[in-house]
């Protein structure tokens, strides 16, 4: 559903200092299955987290794994693949350090 919301700075009659500006605004209008929907995508989510928690070693092992093909990759791609292992460590560590509610919560699935 697409609402139309005017902004205006004052309340006065519009003039070239306070014009009205008109914007399209995409309105999510929750029903109450969408309720039940979204403790059902929390519930998972933090299922799919604690796991990947549980497996954190693994994936670190993975990564560095990766780190050493990177090592060996010349040109442009040699710095992509670095840039990749190296956001893939950081948001393992943001993994290893944070907890499953707050990580759902921080990607919107709580």
């Amino acid at each position: 559903m697409i609402a139309m919301l005017f902004f205006a700075g004052t309340k006065s009659a519009p003039t070239s200092e306070n014009i009205m500006y008109e914007r399209n605004v995409d309105v999510l209008i929750l029903e109450p299955e969408c309720e039940t929907y979204t403790t059902k995508n929390c519930t998972q989510c933090k299922d799919v987290v604690n796991r990947m928690k549980n497996e954190t070693s693994t994936l670190v092992k993975i990564v560095n794994e990766i780190d050493l093909i990177c090592q060996r990759v010349y040109g442009p791609a040699a710095k992509e693949c670095v840039n990749v292992t190296n956001a893939l460590k950081k948001d393992l560590q943001h993994l290893e350090n944070t907890n499953s509610t707050a990580l759902c919560k921080e990607w919107h699935y709580c």
